[in-house]
């Protein structure tokens, strides 16, 4: 590993834990003595691209898991990160990449210019047209992840030969010989990790690396209270972003007219000028002084995005290069796959990218494109239904087969599942259950030590009484309702209509719209033919389902959970009709959607609508609202919510009188205490 600093040091880390033998790091100078220790630590999972995403949240996880791992950690926190937009063309790029990061997954939102002012109040309210904005983003200590790396290092047994300058590479058989300034290190596998340096060492080693460094500011504000809770921000354009550091606003950003090369002296006139555009958008700053400001040079990429791969020519030796964002891709780990290996990586890539061309599977394998033909060919003579798809821009897809290709989980998404599968199902503890037999062939393929961390949560699991076996639904039943959702197809049901030990079966047609999980309760959204109306059925209550040759489509844009609660929250015996003295965006935040509709007034409040079978426990829910409202139209709900405030009220006589009785027995004065931080 040539390269001590985050990325290189993380990755000797990484393949020393997949179980090479020996791996070594050099290091002309110290470890984390460049920009490693002079950076201003943002983790960003809001990544521009695909790649990016995926590479920024297996950081972020990474670093959630450090201290479990390895006893220390780099300190990250969870500060939420806003993406403001402040010209339409900046808005149509923010939305266009927010859905490429949704079907990621990525719970990242947009935000309208009021939202935007609302969750960072020290921002110059109104100078945004809104901002894409992703709770999961937040940073790290860089001098505490310099400490982590060594210690992980050290603990791994890996080799550090610090102040040992790399003089170039020499390729002889199936090995390399990196030559060093303390003589020469033959290795299997070599990865160029020299941060801004690296245009340099990989001319050294005869390769061609479009990367460089360039001086990168960053200076901290003193403190101020209102900066504690404010999100980390970013200006795209300009390169400016700020976050919280030690009461005050730590700011960085990098000239764009500088040219090229090594610098690590503050330029003044520069830091005068990012504070000047910082107290355009957080105006607070503008009469703080800078308590701390440094220089750092930093790497770069053209396309400011990372370089991880083979170099062009030398299959042994790669490439790792973060393109300046060293906290936030940094622990990347490449390695030398064998062709199994890579014939497995190919039917991922294809899974998490369906229509992945050969071209970029090349790219992302490592490999030529001739090659990643080569491993699509031997998934299918595994009989992996893998398609091509036609056109100029057509690439590769897992079709649909009589056989399930193997997926892909990460211990942490194997575990999670399993742990899920036996809260939801606790029979699925007897590998005899049906579901239980499902989760024994997940078990069986997991790595030994989350396995055996798995089959003791397993093993350890009370199966249920059979009490309740009623409430259960059969997993055939409910895959053949979602199948039928899918299809479009019409279903005559046999329903059980009563309670437990009574009531009649009925039989009607419906189209199945969705079905839908709330609750720990399984609900089949649809429309009843037999009734002319919507309808919210128990999937345990359905005793058979058969299809039938008639074909619907189901609403457009529906939101079947949505639906679901309005319906749950109309028909009772009870009318409810609250208004509620806030707006409608505060109110939903209390109130779940089951308890009824929520709409606007025309004076900024909220009407909830709805109805109830028990007015009792309907006013202890509006109870908890933190806002004024007013009962209309519902004479049982008002006697419930006086009720209910006869109760609190007799309850806090009582306490009162329990006191004043105290004190009358000591002679004192009874007292009370109110502290206004609780």
């Amino acid at each position: 590993m040539v390269g001590g600093g985050t990325v290189g040091a993380w990755c000797a880390y990484f393949l020393r834990r997949a179980g090479l033998g020996n791996v070594a790091v050099i290091e002309k100078g110290v470890l984390g003595q460049g920009s490693s220790s002079r950076a201003a630590g943002v983790v960003r999972v809001q990544g521009g691209t695909p790649e990016a995403v995926r590479l920024g949240r297996w950081s972020r996880s990474f670093y959630l898991r450090q201290h479990a791992e390895l006893g220390t950690d780099s300190g990250f926190v969870q500060q939420g990160y806003l993406l403001p937009c402040f010209t339409e063309p900046e808005v149509a790029a923010a939305r266009a990449r927010i859905l490429m990061q949704q079907a990621l997954g990525l719970p990242v939102r947009w935000l309208t210019a009021d939202e935007v002012d609302a969750i960072n109040p020290t921002m110059a309210p109104g100078c945004t047209l809104g901002a894409s904005y992703c709770a999961e983003d937040g940073y790290i200590t860089p001098p505490r992840n310099v400490a982590a790396y060594t210690a992980a290092l050290v603990r791994a047994g890996v080799l550090i030969a610090e102040r040992t300058r790399f003089s170039g590479l020499s390729a002889a058989g199936g090995s390399c010989d990196a030559h060093t300034a303390r003589g020469t290190v033959s290795a299997g596998l070599v990865v160029l990790a020299a941060g801004p340096q690296l245009a340099a060492v990989g001319a050294l080693a005869g390769i061609t690396i479009p990367a460089g460094g360039v001086r990168h500011h960053v200076a901290v504000t003193e403190e101020h209270p209102a900066f504690g809770s404010t999100p980390m921000a970013f200006d795209v354009p300009s390169g400016l972003y700020w976050r919280p550091e030690e009461g005050g606003l730590l700011f960085g950003m990098s000239d764009p007219d500088e040219p090229p090369g090594e610098n690590q002296c503050v330029d003044f006139d520069y830091l005068a000028l990012m504070r000047s555009q910082l107290a355009a958008l957080v105006p607070l700053t503008a009469g703080l002084g800078v308590r701390r400001a440094w220089a750092a040079t930093i790497d770069y990429t053209p396309d400011h995005l990372p370089i991880i791969g083979a170099a062009p020519g030398l299959d042994r030796v790669f490439v790792a290069a973060a393109g300046g964002a060293g906290m936030m891709w940094g622990p990347m780990s490449p390695t030398a796959p064998s062709p199994t290996a890579r014939v497995l990586l190919t039917l991922e890539a294809i899974q998490n990218a369906p229509g992945i061309t050969a071209s970029r599977l090349g790219e992302r394998l490592g490999v030529t494109e001739r090659a990643a033909r080569r491993y699509v060919a031997i998934l299918r003579e595994a009989g992996l239904p893998i398609e091509s798809v036609s056109g100029h821009y057509g690439g590769y897809q897992v079709g649909h087969g009589l056989r399930l290709p193997p997926l892909t989980f990460t211990a942490a998404e194997a575990a999670g599942l399993v742990m899920a599968v036996l809260e939801g199902h606790p029979p699925a503890a007897d590998p005899a259950d049906l579901v239980g037999a499902a989760l024994a062939k997940i078990v069986r393929v997991l790595p030994a030590r989350v396995a055996t961390l798995v089959r003791s949560i397993r093993d350890g699991t009370e199966l249920p009484e059979r009490a309740h076996a009623d409430t259960r639904v059969s997993p055939e039943l409910t895959g053949a309702l979602i199948e039928s959702c899918a299809a479009g197809r019409r279903l005559r049901l046999a329903y059980h209509l009563g309670w437990r030990g009574g009531g009649t079966d009925a039989a009607m047609e419906v189209d199945p719209w969705a079905v839908v999980l709330r609750h720990s309760r399984w609900y089949l959204l649809c429309w009843s033919h037999t009734r002319s109306a919507r309808r919210v059925l128990r999937v345990d209550r359905i005793a058979a389902a058969q299809p039938l040759l008639d074909t619907f489509s189901p609403p457009a844009g529906l939101d079947a959970l949505g639906t679901l609660e309005e319906h749950l929250s109309q028909g009772w015996a009870y009318p409810v009709d609250v208004l509620i003295d806030a707006s409608m965006r505060d109110v939903a935040g209390w109130l779940p959607r089951s308890l009824g509709t929520l709409t606007p007034t025309d004076d900024g409040r909220t009407r909830l609508s709805g109805s109830t079978a028990d007015p009792g426990w309907y006013a202890g829910r509006l109870a908890i609202l933190p806002f004024g409202f007013r009962v209309a139209g519902s004479a049982e709900l008002c006697r419930a919510m006086a009720d209910l405030g006869h109760r609190l009220i007799a309850s806090a006589a009582a306490e009162s009188a329990a006191a004043e009785s105290a004190a009358a027995e000591s002679g004192a004065e009874p007292s009370f205490e109110f502290d206004n931080n609780q």
